[in-house]
């Protein structure tokens, strides 16, 4: 048993002149095993993939990573947590599916069974992004969707400039401008 003392004299705590207690060490009798354990090589995350990274509600997003160096254990989470599901999150290729629109992130962290070692290690863990979209058409630009249809407003006579500007007969459409043809059977636009 150690008794706690102050640091000088007077300390009821501290009988007379005891030297422990005003050098601020103290003595204490135990004994100390010492085990060997090697050193944890850790697992390395070699290649991280997600596609497509744009999906639709119900559609899957498949999900990919490939480690080098120990057989790793592997576990995927996504942000906000509420975000989605994985059909297994311990496997190198889950299937990734939405719960609701908006971005989430996706992450896998690689380790060694069993130890808290490979944590923060560089390479053994990685993240990215979906982009959960709430349904219908998605389009890429330089297109629009106007009603259930890819289009390019800046070209297309019927949505010139955005959904449902008709030009009127002999005009064309460019860059979103309704021009009248020069010559209806010589290809050309005029100005108005």
């Amino acid at each position: 048993m150690v008794a706690a003392c102050g640091a000088s004299h007077g300390d009821s705590r501290c009988p007379g002149d005891d030297y422990r207690c005003n050098s601020g060490t103290v003595s204490v009798d135990a004994s100390v095993a010492v085990v060997y354990q090697p050193p944890v090589s850790c697992p390395g995350v070699s290649s991280f993939s997600i596609s497509p990274a744009e999906v639709q509600l119900g559609q899957p997003a498949y999900l990919g990573v490939a480690t080098v160096g120990p057989t790793p254990t592997i576990e995927w989470s996504v942000l906000p947590a509420s975000g989605g599901r994985f059909s297994n999150a311990r496997s190198v290729s889950p299937i990734f599916q939405c719960a609701g629109p908006g971005v989430v992130t996706v992450s896998v962290e690689v380790g060694v069974a069993g130890t808290g070692a490979c944590k923060g290690v560089a390479n053994t863990s990685f993240s990215g992004t979906i982009t959960c979209e709430s349904g219908g058409i998605v389009c890429f630009a330089p297109n629009e969707v106007c009603g259930n249809t890819c289009v390019r407003t800046k070209g297309d006579a019927n949505n010139c400039g955005g959904c449902g500007n008709v030009c009127p007969a002999g005009r064309g459409c460019r860059e979103g401008n309704c021009l009248r043809l020069r010559w209806p059977w010589i290809p050309g636009w005029m100005p108005e």
